[in-house]
């Protein structure tokens, strides 16, 4: 029965196999996703182990993080998005969503077709290359780079909010899209002019986002915290049901200053796209509101498109993201605050998500952007979700 699997499941984040470990909270993620007795009894059973949950956000393995993420944003349940799927997880199952197809033999008109990125990708990505050549940037043409961009594009609207308790920190919002996209600008602008025009924002968010609403104040603040959550410079937002008691709190702060004065290990790094014309690093950029400290800039250098993308192996096509075998593809967006001193570190996954129940003319499976922050210089994370509401162009 399912009881009987979960708790099979469950005894698996014990074992020392970091692979077993992380089919075992896929595994779990899939199972919360479902509705009734059984992801609420997996959710007790998850949110007592607070050390645990800390040890699959907080450590260096990225599909471990990703897995992670998604199996406690659908624990808690109620953010939005929930419950997150794992049918089009990753950027190239995003892109086949909206259209986008790796086996095109005849260009779209209307944009730029996905068929030349797995072209370009071969150019520039050896077949016989290490691992570790990962981490070197591949060269794309401005054409199949706003291709890919396009995965993590649009007007986002969620949520960020705390990891093991799953209370809300802020309602957050955001637009997104690849440096020179005149949208983006447009966007960017549209935002600002609402919050600089009136000081009633939670009409004109609605109306600009689709949904949401927030406040703000005239002047330059320390980071704010929702719920009960406090807030420490080098430890983050350290949230009441983060911890069992008040000694479990202080050894975790004492392990945190111990950690700061080792020397650490290198982490793994995600490979970067750049231009094919300048050697550049594309860039996704953008602006955004959270109701807590008000509007913020953002900006994070565009991943890799995965190297192995339109080769084959023996008849069987590499790199498809719709596969369990496919790596995670970690979108790092950094967001600074204009009226508070703290930045906003984002460790963004791609995967399918619900619709508002709202949105009458939505009848399927929806782009939603998720994962794990912190503050610089805290390792201390939390979640956020977002869901795509519409293209860029939508912002009005």
């Amino acid at each position: 029965c399912d009881c009987e699997a979960w708790r099979t499941l469950l005894a698996l984040l014990d074992d020392d196999s970091p692979h077993l470990m992380w089919l075992a909270v896929r595994c779990l993620a899939d199972l919360a996703g479902s509705s009734g007795e059984t992801r609420l009894l997996l959710r007790e059973e998850v949110v007592r182990r607070g050390a645990l949950i800390r040890e699959l956000l907080e450590g260096d393995d990225i599909d471990l993080v990703e897995a992670s993420a998604r199996l406690m944003l659908n624990l808690h349940g109620e953010a939005p998005g929930v419950p997150l799927g794992a049918c089009h997880r990753g950027p190239v199952a995003t892109l086949e969503s909206q259209g986008y197809s790796l086996h095109l033999q005849q260009e779209p008109k209307a944009v730029p077709p996905l068929p030349s990125l797995a072209e370009e990708v071969s150019k520039f990505s050896p077949s016989t290359a290490s691992p570790s050549s990962r981490i070197e940037p591949i060269a794309l043409s401005p054409s199949v780079a706003a291709t890919w961009a396009q995965a993590w594009s649009g007007v986002w609207v969620g949520e960020m909010c705390y990891a093991r308790g799953g209370e809300r920190h802020a309602a957050l919002r955001l637009i997104l899209g690849l440096e020179g996209d005149a949208s983006v600008e447009r966007a960017t602008e549209t935002l600002r002019s609402v919050v600089n025009s009136t000081s009633e924002h939670d009409d004109a968010l609605e109306a600009a986002f689709g949904e949401g609403g927030s406040s703000s104040s005239s002047s330059r603040r320390a980071v704010r915290a929702g719920a009960n959550a406090e807030y420490w410079h080098f430890f983050g937002f350290l949230a009441n049901s983060d911890f069992d008691c008040p000694l479990e709190s202080s050894r975790y702060i004492d392990e945190q200053i111990r950690r700061r004065h080792q020397p650490s290990s290198p982490t793994s790094q995600s490979s970067l796209a750049k231009s094919a014309k300048s050697g550049k690093a594309f860039k996704l950029v953008g602006a955004g509101w959270d109701d807590q400290n008000g509007l913020f800039t953002v900006e994070a250098k565009l991943p890799n498109p995965p190297s192995a993308l339109g080769r084959t192996s023996g008849g069987v096509r590499l790199g498809m993201s719709g596969t369990a075998e496919a790596s995670a593809v970690p979108l790092r967006l950094s967001l600074r605050y204009e009226r508070s001193w703290s930045t906003y570190e984002l460790t963004a996954f791609l995967t399918d998500g619900s619709p508002a129940t709202t949105d009458k003319s939505s009848t399927g499976r929806v782009p939603v952007l998720y994962g794990v922050w912190a503050t610089a210089p805290s390792q201390h994370k939390h979640l956020f979700v977002l869901r795509r509401t519409g293209p860029l162009d939508s912002v009005v």
